[in-house]
């Protein structure tokens, strides 16, 4: 498998995050997104978790599908990424995208 390089990086869990976030992650999304589709739900989960530590409005792209996963905790972890997203927005500058924001992840 081409992504199969990433799996040690994500079954390391937080302590290799926080390194990997120092080193950037956004050099990673690509491969990170791409792990959003995996037949493993734990790495897709992992994925869409550290697509969302990047900060990046891109990555909503590959988040958003993982709303509407077969698992349970896979959507769980999306809700959640995109959530501190929308929190993270009403601290920026953009009241009225975040509130659109949370009334979509309502429905």
């Amino acid at each position: 498998m081409k992504h199969a390089h990433i799996h040690p990086l994500i079954s390391a869990g937080c302590p290799l995050v926080s390194l990997l976030i120092g080193v950037s992650l956004m050099a990673l999304i690509p491969e990170l997104g791409a792990l959003t589709r995996h037949e493993d739900a734990r790495v897709r989960s992992d994925a869409c978790h550290y697509l969302s530590l990047t900060h990046d409005v891109s990555v909503r792209k590959y988040i958003e599908p993982l709303l509407r996963d077969d698992h349970e905790e896979v959507r769980e972890v999306a809700e959640e990424s995109l959530q501190r997203r929308v929190l993270r927005m009403r601290a920026a500058d953009e009241p009225g995208r975040a509130s659109a924001d949370s009334q979509a992840l309502r429905r």
